[in-house]
Protein backbone atom coordinates (compact mmCIF):
# COMPACT_ATOMS: atom_id res chain seq x y z
CA UNK A 1 0.00 0.00 0.00
CA UNK A 2 1.47 3.17 -0.82
CA UNK A 3 1.51 5.82 2.46
CA UNK A 4 0.56 8.86 -0.03
CA UNK A 5 -2.80 7.04 -0.64
CA UNK A 6 -3.73 7.19 3.14
CA UNK A 7 -6.52 9.61 3.97
CA UNK A 8 -7.74 10.39 7.03
CA UNK A 9 -11.59 12.07 6.07
CA UNK A 10 -13.78 13.80 8.60
CA UNK A 11 -17.21 12.35 8.18
CA UNK A 12 -19.76 15.14 8.95
CA UNK A 13 -22.63 13.98 11.69
CA UNK A 14 -25.80 13.17 10.29
CA UNK A 15 -28.71 14.75 11.37
CA UNK A 16 -29.48 11.48 13.93
CA UNK A 17 -25.56 10.95 15.07
CA UNK A 18 -23.96 13.72 16.78
CA UNK A 19 -20.97 12.67 16.92
CA UNK A 20 -18.39 13.16 14.09
CA UNK A 21 -16.46 10.55 13.06
CA UNK A 22 -12.97 10.21 10.71
CA UNK A 23 -12.49 7.53 8.16
CA UNK A 24 -9.60 6.22 6.85
CA UNK A 25 -9.39 6.15 3.12
CA UNK A 26 -7.21 4.51 0.60
CA UNK A 27 -7.53 6.47 -1.65
CA UNK A 28 -5.08 4.11 -4.49
CA UNK A 29 -8.02 1.34 -4.37
CA UNK A 30 -11.00 3.49 -3.27
CA UNK A 31 -11.52 1.53 0.20
CA UNK A 32 -12.55 2.77 3.36
CA UNK A 33 -10.29 1.20 6.17
CA UNK A 34 -12.36 1.60 8.93
CA UNK A 35 -14.13 4.52 10.68
CA UNK A 36 -12.47 5.67 14.19
CA UNK A 37 -14.12 8.10 17.30
CA UNK A 38 -11.19 10.98 17.24
CA UNK A 39 -8.68 12.06 14.48
CA UNK A 40 -5.80 11.10 16.72
CA UNK A 41 -7.20 7.01 16.58
CA UNK A 42 -7.35 7.35 13.02
CA UNK A 43 -3.71 8.79 12.48
CA UNK A 44 -2.70 5.88 15.47
CA UNK A 45 -4.14 3.31 12.36
CA UNK A 46 -2.45 5.34 9.71
CA UNK A 47 0.89 4.79 12.10
CA UNK A 48 0.21 1.21 12.38
CA UNK A 49 -0.35 0.57 8.86
CA UNK A 50 2.98 2.11 7.96
CA UNK A 51 5.17 0.36 10.37
CA UNK A 52 3.29 -2.60 9.80
CA UNK A 53 4.33 -2.16 5.76
CA UNK A 54 7.65 -1.09 6.68
CA UNK A 55 8.11 -4.48 8.44
CA UNK A 56 7.10 -6.35 5.35
CA UNK A 57 9.75 -4.26 3.14
CA UNK A 58 12.57 -4.54 5.79
CA UNK A 59 12.25 -8.34 7.36
CA UNK A 60 14.92 -8.62 10.45
CA UNK A 61 18.14 -9.99 9.08
CA UNK A 62 17.64 -8.06 5.82
CA UNK A 63 16.31 -8.96 2.70
CA UNK A 64 17.65 -11.73 0.74
CA UNK A 65 19.64 -10.81 -2.39
CA UNK A 66 16.99 -11.33 -5.57
CA UNK A 67 20.23 -11.82 -7.96
CA UNK A 68 21.50 -15.11 -6.11
CA UNK A 69 20.09 -18.67 -6.39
Amino acid sequence: MLQQALAVRELRPSPDDAATRYELYDSDTGTPLGTFPSQAAAQDEVARLEASNRAALDPPGGREDPGTG
